[in-house]
């Protein structure tokens, strides 16, 4: 039953077809060779590498072991908060790997967002829209947020968790 309900819609079709002059003839040519790319795979036992956030020189194996050897509040000094007109930066003085300081600032409204009144990490969150009264402290941004109901509530959060130090410069480390 099947078959014979499809023999008939394809004899239709190729009937609609050849009745109908506008419709172009469409005829199949033979499909060409494409050479399919060689995938490699490492030796086994190869090691394969991280994916590199530091500069290279920058020994990052004696920093895993605690959050703040791997933030920015352990080679930073001198951070204040500073109003861009769009939002805030946060500047410091940070240690580089060849030893002297340099001055960085960073826009906090590249990694921090607002998340129904909770300071959290989010690329181009724009928290500093919907909070006030801001408040910082070495390595934590406290600030009062609007939730979706139209309340507020405070809110915190520990900048060295993914604010980093690479080379002198502050940035988001995703």
């Amino acid at each position: 039953m099947v078959k014979s309900i499809i023999t008939v819609t394809i004899g239709l079709l190729a009937a609609l077809a050849s009745a109908n002059p506008v419709a172009p003839v469409v005829t199949p040519s033979p499909l060409a060779e494409v050479a399919t790319p060689e995938i490699s795979l490492p030796a086994e036992g190869l090691a394969l590498p991280d994916l590199v956030l530091y500069p290279p020189g920058y020994d990052k194996t004696a920093a895993e072991g605690s959050l703040e050897a791997r933030g920015f509040a352990g080679t930073c000094s001198g951070c204040v908060l500073i109003n861009n007109g769009n939002g805030l930066n946060i500047g410091c003085d940070c240690k580089t790997i060849s030893g002297p300081t340099r001055y960085s600032s960073y826009d906090l409204n590249r990694c921090i967002g607002n998340s129904n009144g909770q300071l959290a990490w989010w690329t181009n969150g724009g928290w500093s829209g919907s909070c006030w009264n801001v408040r910082f402290t070495l390595n934590r941004l406290y600030a009062e947020c609007r939730q979706i109901n139209g309340g507020s509530r405070d809110s915190n959060i520990n900048l060295d968790e993914h604010l980093q130090n690479w080379d002198g410069t502050i940035g988001c480390d995703f």
